[in-house]
């Protein structure tokens, strides 16, 4: 049996090689940086080198191939993220399809980036783990043949944990102790709605205001038939006006589509409602 390896220098790969080596199986690797590979791996495998969203490469590389291990790569500078994981589906069903590969494993996670973010960098600890834990279940699907069809296997880490428990881990992980408080989806709304809001804003949702697909602001004519929906006429504004939010963040999206329709200068509510409704003298009105 011979298995294809994508991504073999990876935080999943780097685990995933040694298993399928110790079965005795043909691997053969594809990468764009052999010289990454640990030496004692490099001279085990078949390297096949190139990128893979370059369908010709993928398609000559997996030739002969019983099983395939894929990964996509990310693209932090990529200006359509969409765009760019739609080149590696290309290249990869056009492989899976044309040489037949009877089993495919796809892994597909979400990777914390380290960024010195205090108590969040802790994450990575967790990410280290799921990473080997992911290696063991690729491997055991890769080698073991008794499966067909299509399967989405969950994993949450080594073992199915309550949020007291994940609480306690994520403590020891990050070496200070967190807390864990559950609110219940309707005690969760009563308490959003209950909240209110500055008397006379007018609510326009940030997502209205940007492309879902692409996360770019939308044209002109877009934004002003957004705010328009939200009953607000860009082109007759009254001479003051102030953006907020629940903390200061979200209005911005608002400010800088104001700016894109050539609006300036509108000041945002740093404190925004989470000031202002903290304050027993302002005024509000509520939503219920």
């Amino acid at each position: 049996m011979s298995i294809a390896v994508a991504v073999p220098t990876g935080n999943i790969g780097k685990f995933l090689l040694p298993k399928l080596l110790e079965s005795g199986k043909k691997i053969t690797v594809l990468t764009r940086s052999p010289q990454k590979l640990d030496p004692t791996i490099r001279e085990r495998v078949r390297i096949q080198q190139g990128a893979l969203e370059d369908e010709n490469f993928i398609l000559e590389a997996t030739k002969g191939t019983e099983a395939l291990h894929w990964l996509n790569p990310g693209n932090k500078k990529a200006e359509d993220v969409h765009g760019w994981y739609r080149l590696y589906e290309k290249s990869v069903s056009n492989a899976v399809q044309k040489n037949k590969i009877e089993f495919v494993v796809n892994i597909s996670t979400i990777i914390p980036e380290v960024v010195e973010a205090g108590v969040a960098d802790g994450i990575v600890h967790v990410e280290e783990y799921l990473n080997e834990t992911d290696a063991n279940v690729a491997a055991d699907y890769l080698l073991n043949k008794n499966w067909k069809g299509k399967k989405i296997h969950v994993l949450h880490g080594g073992e199915d944990l309550t949020f007291e428990a994940a609480v306690k881990s994520l403590s020891a992980a990050v070496g200070t102790t967190l807390k864990y408080n559950y609110i219940s989806l309707e005690n969760f709304y009563e308490d959003l709605v209950a909240k209110g809001y500055i008397p006379c804003a007018i609510n326009i949702p940030h997502t209205s205001l940007t492309d879902p697909k692409t996360g770019k602001f939308l044209s002109k004519e877009d934004l002003k038939l957004s705010f328009r929906n939200a009953g607000v006429d860009t082109d007759s504004l009254p001479e003051k006006i102030i953006c907020y939010c629940n903390g200061g963040v979200s209005a911005t999206v608002v400010v800088t589509a104001l700016g894109i329709l050539g609006i300036e200068n509108i000041p945002v509510y740093d404190g925004s409602w989470n000031e202002w409704g903290k304050d027993e003298n302002r005024p509000k009105s509520r939503l219920i």
